[in-house]
């Protein structure tokens, strides 16, 4: 292996295994690259690792980078119907920041794997430029790294492996299907066969939870990917929790071990105040009206086992956390990832219903029926929501990400 610009006494290398390095290296395959980010105070540092080079580069200061991903993200939390267009100052000034050094580079590469450092493990790479943006578009187009590689994150750079599991595809019988879906959440929902009592707090609801849970809306959509799910794991043993089924209680009574994939169409709960109540909420009412504890911690998640190939966590803000840096992003993503999952799908920021839909129809079509390993079925997922003009801006497609397991 060489090595260029050897800064590994500047930060995050400093007390590092070199030859836990080597090791990494020689598990990397042609086309694939690490980029491992540091943020510091007055400079950062990106490291470019592939199978044959180590690189180290400077870049901007953790303030400005910070300010840059601030701009980016808050503008990706609000659709923009149609465009695709609209975001493309704010992505080129950041990717400018994250990718420059290593612009020249990325066409050899058709795999990234990310390493990202505080703020951010909030970025969707996927719609970075991989090249520079001329000055003269503006507000123009450019192809984001989605269309040319696939993008997942780490949290961090030694572990078990540089590339995580990554198995030929999730269908080597691994495991059974579970899918919890359509959770009730309010006292005036349409499956009631009565009316409901007045609300009241729900037991087990986190402090600032119990305030937002009676306006969580019906996950509609979730029912249709739950079917879709089914129908693609074919012959494959398969359980599904819906509606007043979708129960905290029923889940973990659950041998979760048995399952190789899961899926969680559930909103996820994360107040930056108190990042650490982070939680998925199952159903808050039984069919007779009770209210029960449908708040699954991020505490309770870590304390779980699975062995799952695959966690899905398709509702809203689930991938958000607390923010502690030169560790990235600590949340239920993580929680799941040290419980004995290889990889998990979470969302970014609040996804749209429908766009999810077709999202994960063909996220599990390419992973279940085509094979595919969960990196490529989930480019080829986020590309088909894209191809629909009425979907082509990121915030339609770019918000679930891909991190996968260091233990």
């Amino acid at each position: 292996s060489g090595y260029d610009g050897s800064r590994f006494d500047d930060a995050l290398f400093l007390d590092a295994d070199l030859a836990g390095l080597h090791d990494i290296q020689e598990e990397l395959l042609e086309g694939e690259l690490i980029l491992h980010y540091f943020l510091g105070d007055d400079r950062g540092y990106v490291w470019s690792i592939d199978a044959d080079s180590v690189s180290s580069y400077e870049i901007a200061a953790k303030d400005r980078i910070v300010d840059a991903v601030e701009r980016v993200v808050d503008a990706l939390r609000a659709p923009k119907i149609g465009s695709g267009c609209g975001r493309t100052k704010a992505a080129a000034t950041l990717s400018d920041m994250l990718l420059r050094p290593v612009y020249d580079r990325l066409p050899a590469y058709s795999r990234l794997i990310v390493v990202p450092d505080g703020p951010l493990a909030h970025v969707p790479f996927s719609i970075l430029a991989g090249k520079p943006v001329a000055a003269a578009a503006g507000a123009g187009c450019y192809t984001p790294l989605v269309e040319s590689m696939t993008v997942e994150y780490r949290p961090s750079l030694f572990g078990r492996s540089a590339r995580g599991v990554d198995p030929a595809s999730s269908t080597d019988g691994r495991g059974d299907v579970l899918v919890v879906s359509d959770a009730v959440y309010s006292e005036r929902d349409s499956r009631f066969s009565f009316p409901a009592p007045e609300h009241s707090p729900e037991p087990g609801a986190p402090v600032s939870a119990s305030r937002t849970a009676s306006s969580l809306k019906r996950l509609h959509w979730s029912s249709t990917e739950a079917a879709e799910l089914i129908a693609a794991a074919g012959n494959r043993r398969s359980q599904r929790l819906s509606g007043f089924d979708a129960l905290k209680s029923r889940f973990l009574s659950l041998d979760l071990t048995r399952f190789g994939i899961i899926h969680l169409a559930l909103h996820g709960l994360f107040d930056a105040r108190q990042p650490d109540i982070a939680s998925l909420v199952f159903s808050l009412y039984r069919e007779d009206g009770e209210n029960v504890d449908g708040y699954l911690t991020m505490q309770e998640v870590s304390g779980l086992e699975f062995d799952a190939s695959l966690v899905v966590l398709s509702g809203c803000s689930t991938a958000l956390g607390d923010e502690v840096d030169g560790e990235g992003l600590l949340g239920l993503t993580r929680a799941v990832l040290q419980s004995g999952t290889d990889s998990v799908v979470s969302s970014l920021w609040n996804v749209d219903d429908a766009a999810t839909a077709q999202l994960m129809s063909v996220l599990y079509t390419e992973l279940l029926v085509h094979g595919r390993p969960v990196r490529q079925a989930l480019q080829r997922a986020k590309l088909s929501v894209r191809a629909r003009p009425q979907w082509r801006d990121p915030y339609f497609w770019a918000g679930f990400a891909l991190s996968r397991s260091v233990h």
